[in-house]
């Protein structure tokens, strides 16, 4: 069984581990980030350990935003019988006469080329099927968040989108602390609910923000939370009856000590929560991409709304209501883009993303932590789909000092962005990473749309790991390797590619290089069939002057057929 795990900021880590006799469960109990600590989708290889591009193998997705259970019970002559739904625990339901109850579907592929052959159906899927847009590229962006946190000014936003159109990229995001004016959202206590601009911060409201966008050539999105709301709001003194909690009883508070939960088993707050998007995108058509965050859980069972009768609705009227609402927004507004945050990855979900086009893998962008939670993530979901950026170092979650270039190559592996003050980059970094988001851009059609081939884990402690994408006509291909630690005279695996047509010849060009002489096969072509039978030798390290000279190392490779 290979299973997803993991905590807020250690989302999505990978667990491989045998079936035995007796019975394995794993759910959600959360009712609204049901990807926060474990995941509804699973693969079984059938011979024996899991490997990546070898071996028969099942992968499984619950399509459901709420709460979950699978369950693998392994009998006395060692038959496994999966079952995979909704959590029943608080969830008793009552059926009116001539009412329909539609349970989730389950997603099942098989593959005999190994767990990675797996996640190529489910990519093919996804993208074809259940991802919002997922035959159009995404946009290159910059999110304001560990840039400034809730220091929105109109200068500095103007600024920041200045700095990213000059680096090449599309998109500029505003995220949390523009809104309130009773309230203003200064930090997270304060504000969510009271979805008005604040023109102390704004003068010029969310208009001059569009239009300076335009005057840089890039597009601009906006952060919102439309299913929380704080206590200090004038939502909730108005509406105290809208959040979730028991009759009777205190309301639980989350982040700040003042965030609740709107309850979208009502209809009232369904109204509500499509009010926030029908307002910002009749007032800003123009508004290209929305990050839709949902920063708690149910802590506090029990609604005000269902009648005592039926509490046990709660958990599954949520994800009903929230869906009848994200349909008639999609149904609106079919082309805006729409991101998937949930303290970072708590919805990384197939019942979630049919109206969403991303999602935020995490909220922790230290980027070799990345590449252990976006290697799990592409177990089942695209990488149109991940949002990956470029953050600061120090990184702001774990503290850990890594070059740009590294920083920047684990990026480039997902749906390439930007959270961090430009300002505070050397104009060597800046240029730097205008080269590599002009790089990007070519490889972007392959990363996007190709076949993945994970082939060295980080999760095997061989001191690298190492993926590629190929596109469906093997014309073009892009390989990434990462090395992941640094002991003295350690030997790396020599890795072999995978996916190439073994009769094609390919050119390989180093991108975002940053070496003092190229590669020695730079320039060079091979053969499918050599890179898949005898890989290429990667240097441990870079060649760089003594001054600028650290124990990071990473490459990527774009190859093109000759």
């Amino acid at each position: 069984l290979s299973s997803l795990h993991g905590a807020w900021g250690n989302e999505t880590r990978l667990t491989e581990e045998p079936l035995t006799r007796g019975m394995k469960v794993i759910k959600s109990h959360e009712g609204v980030r049901n990807s926060r600590f474990d995941h509804s989708e699973v693969m079984f290889s059938l011979d024996g350990k899991p490997q990546e591009n070898t071996g028969r193998t099942i992968g499984a997705a619950l399509c459901y935003g709420g709460n979950y259970k699978l369950r693998i019970d392994t009998d006395e002559t060692d038959s496994h019988h999966f079952f995979a739904g909704i959590n029943e625990e608080d969830s008793h339901y009552k059926l009116g006469k001539g009412e329909t109850f539609v349970t989730p579907p389950l997603a099942l592929t098989w593959s005999d080329e190994g767990l990675s052959g797996v996640s190529r159906s489910f990519h093919k899927w996804g993208r074809n099927h259940r991802l919002a847009h997922g035959d159009t590229p995404r946009k290159v962006l910059l999110n304001s968040w560990e840039g400034v946190y809730f220091d929105i000014n109109e200068n500095g936003m103007a600024n920041m989108m200045k700095n990213i159109a000059a680096m090449g990229g599309e998109l500029f995001v505003m995220d949390d602390g523009w809104f309130g004016v009773k309230y203003p959202r200064n930090n997270d206590s304060a504000g969510l609910g009271d979805w008005t601009v604040d023109t102390r911060k704004l003068p010029g409201g969310i208009q001059g923000l569009v239009d300076e966008a335009k005057k840089n050539g890039i597009k601009f999105g906006i952060w919102i939370e439309p299913e929380m709301v704080n206590s200090k709001s004038e939502l909730f003194e108005k509406h105290p009856e809208y959040i979730i909690k028991p009759a009777n009883r205190k309301a639980k508070f989350g982040r700040g000590k003042t965030q609740l939960i709107l309850d979208m088993s009502n209809p009232e707050v369904q109204d509500i929560v499509f009010n926030i998007v029908d307002t910002l995108m009749t007032k800003y058509p123009e508004i290209d991409y929305i990050k839709w965050d949902a920063n708690m859980d149910i802590e506090n069972h029990g609604s005000q709304y269902l009648p005592a009768d039926k509490q046990g609705h709660l958990y599954i009227g949520y994800q009903k209501g929230l869906q009848n609402t994200l349909q008639r927004i999609r149904a609106k507004y079919p082309d805006v883009t729409i991101q998937a945050c949930a303290s970072g990855g708590g919805r990384v979900n197939y019942g979630i993303l049919p109206w969403f086009d991303e999602f935020w893998t995490s909220d922790n962008t230290d980027a070799l932590q990345r590449i252990y939670m976006q290697w799990g993530t592409s177990y089942f979901f695209p990488a149109i789909a991940m949002g990956s950026h470029i953050s600061a170092s120090p990184n702001h979650q774990t503290h850990r000092l890594i070059p740009i270039k590294y920083r920047t190559d684990v990026a480039m592996s997902g749906r390439l962005g930007m959270e961090i003050q430009p300002d505070n980059m050397t104009a060597e970094e800046k240029e730097q990473t205008k080269r590599a988001i002009a790089e990007y851009k070519q490889i972007r059609p392959v990363v996007q749309f190709g076949d993945i081939y994970r082939l060295l884990s980080p999760y095997d402690e061989k001191g690298a790991a190492s993926l590629m994408y190929v596109a469906p006509e093997k014309d073009k291909a892009v390989f990434y390797w990462w090395k992941t630690r640094a002991f003295r005279n350690e030997i790396l695996p020599r890795i072999t590619m995978k996916g190439l047509d073994p009769e094609k010849e390919y050119v390989v060009h180093e991108l975002n290089r940053i070496d003092t002489k190229p590669l020695s096969f730079e320039g060079k072509s091979f053969s499918g069939k050599f890179l898949m039978e005898n890989g290429l030798e990667i240097p441990v390290n870079h060649k760089l002057a003594k001054k600028n000279e650290t124990d990071w190392s990473s490459r990527v490779l774009y190859l093109t057929e000759k």
